[in-house]
């Protein structure tokens, strides 16, 4: 069973420390990239009386639940693909958002796949051209999974 959490984020633009528990050794640090802790319900006390001072600063504030969705125009499915390869209109407005070289690679494939006319492989390689141009080793590192 789940236990209710609750969740607490930095208030501040540089990294804090926090602890979990009174004399908590190890600790954690909140930065920019990860600035949420979550906190079960049972083990909220301690985890306030830990960090009394941050708290009273205002420093470290009570926060809802962070979001875990995060919408990409990099995320396209097969299905999504084919039919955005099929809407020239949609595929206009959706093709300067994408920069996954992958994703790009897989929607001139569909396109040439579907037989599709020349003014949409064109605008598809108008952006990989300029995405390619932009940063080699960055493209080395995505095509081979580095990150």
């Amino acid at each position: 069973m789940a236990k209710e959490m609750v969740y607490f984020k930095k208030n501040v633009n540089y990294n804090i420390g926090v602890r979990m528990f009174p004399h908590d050794s190890q600790g954690r640090i909140l930065t920019g990239a990860d600035p949420y802790v979550g906190v079960e319900l049972d083990n909220l006390r301690d985890f306030k009386q830990a960090n009394k001072n941050i708290l009273i600063a205002g420093l470290l504030i009570s926060a809802d639940e962070p979001s875990v969705d995060w919408e990409t125009s990099n995320a396209l499915s097969d299905t999504e693909i084919a039919a955005l390869v099929k809407n020239h209109l949609q595929l206009k407005q959706r093709l300067p958002g994408i920069s996954s070289l992958p994703i790009l690679y897989k929607l001139i494939e569909e396109a040439k796949s579907q037989e599709r006319a020349k003014r949409i492989l064109n605008m598809i390689q108008a952006r990989i051209d300029e995405l390619e141009e932009e940063d080699p080793d960055r493209i080395r590192q995505e095509m081979q999974g580095v990150q």
